[in-house]
């Protein structure tokens, strides 16, 4: 799977772990490790469930894992995302603020 990086942090990840020392294949396989560690990036405009107006954590007052009200109360984890997001507060962020 392709996952979007920030370019500035993968230039930065691969020059921490090269030396000049190292042998072409050595820079090669330290290439590789220093982008696996690499954290993805969201792309610009790009809203998970976690920040959308129409995720809720409770469901007439019962505590659930999530569930997006836009979609008909479909089940929904914090990490996920969907093309109707809209950003805005919700309950998940007001009780996360408040611990």
């Amino acid at each position: 799977m392709s996952d979007l990086i920030n370019r500035d942090d993968a230039i930065q990840a691969i020059l921490d772990t090269i030396t000049l020392s190292d042998d072409l294949d050595t820079i090669k396989w330290h290439m590789i490790d220093s982008l696996k560690e690499v954290e993805s990036a969201d792309p610009p405009g790009f809203i998970r469930c976690k920040d959308c107006k129409h995720f809720s954590t409770s469901f007439r007052g019962v505590e659930c894992g999530g569930y997006c009200r836009m979609l008909e109360y479909t089940s929904r984890e914090p990490h996920d995302f969907c093309s109707w997001a809209e950003e805005g507060e919700n309950d998940y962020q007001r009780r996360m603020n408040n611990e």
